[in-house]
């Protein structure tokens, strides 16, 4: 069985292995090849859940300065969230891709074209709270399995907690490429904050049993759409009242952080090895993809 444990190469743009495993028809753990490329772009998959019928931002799709898509949503009065279409673990989020106009929002796009040669995602800030939903397959039905955490608003990030930017995330993962530069990654550095988790299925009031009750909803319809299996993690976007939007989803999420064990400890009671071994048994009874 293989498994790319990571989004791949080039700031994870992506991974060939679920692509050569439908060739070679070894079997494979997580989502299959069509899923795993199409959830590398951010626009793509928002404009397909968009279509869906689920709840997502409005979003611009950016080249440098010039957009190429969704242009009438930069119309809006702002502020706007810049964030790159392909790039993974916050890389090319800074503390200033909040911007208040669209003109300020194209020179962040500009910024991350210049850096990473990515395209940028353009959608209007939301106030709230980031929620992360975590899923491992260990047999159980799939909304039941769902781990629904919302992210404590640390003081010590960034952005004052506003959002996570990619040198809060440089402190948790080891990487120090906040700079642009290919160099640093994997050595220790001192934590700028530590995330704090709170498991909304143990949390009493109205909010966040609404929140509960629309990440079940939707999780799995999403599940459905993109064809995600396996284990996968979507990150939404709550509102005081418990609204939410989707923002991203990652059909790879990285299984050794924080947020990722807290889930499998506090849904399943499984360590990170107990858990693997169950749901890689399971991918590996599945008929390889064709």
């Amino acid at each position: 069985i293989l498994w790319c444990q990571t989004d791949g190469i080039a700031y994870y743009r992506g991974s060939a292995v679920s692509a050569l495993a439908r060739l070679a028809g070894i079997s494979t753990y997580g989502s299959p090849p069509q899923a795993q490329h199409l959830c590398q772009d951010k626009f793509k998959c928002t404009a397909l859940a968009a279509a869906a019928g689920l709840p997502v931002p409005p979003t611009a799709l950016a080249e440098g300065r010039r957009v190429i898509a969704g242009a009438a949503m930069l119309d809006g009065p702002g502020p706007f969230f810049v964030k790159p279409n392909t790039l993974g673990a916050k890389i090319g989020i800074f503390a200033e891709s909040r911007t208040a106009n669209a003109a300020a929002a194209l020179e962040v796009a500009a910024r991350l074209w210049d850096r990473y040669r990515d395209r940028a995602v353009i959608q209007p800030f939301l106030p709230g709270h980031d929620v992360r939903v975590s899923f491992m397959d260990t047999g159980r039905p799939l909304a039941a399995s769902l781990g629904i955490a919302r992210l404590g608003q640390d003081p010590g990030s960034e952005t004052g907690g506003a959002f996570m930017t990619m040198r809060d995330n440089a402190s948790l993962s080891g990487s120090r490429d906040t700079e642009g530069g290919r160099t640093g990654f994997g050595e220790g550095q001192q934590r700028a904050f530590i995330p704090q988790l709170t498991d909304l299925r143990t949390q009493a009031g109205p909010v966040a049993a609404r929140i509960v009750f629309a990440a079940e909803a939707l999780v799995p319809r999403l599940a459905e759409i993109f064809g995600l299996r396996d284990y996968f993690s979507v990150d939404l976007r709550a509102d005081e009242d418990g609204d939410v939007r989707i923002l991203e989803f990652e059909t790879c999420p990285a299984v050794t952080i924080y947020d990722f064990q807290t889930y499998l400890r506090d849904a399943h009671g499984l360590s990170l090895g107990a858990a693997l071994a169950r749901s890689l048994a399971l991918a590996h009874r599945r008929t390889a993809d064709l």
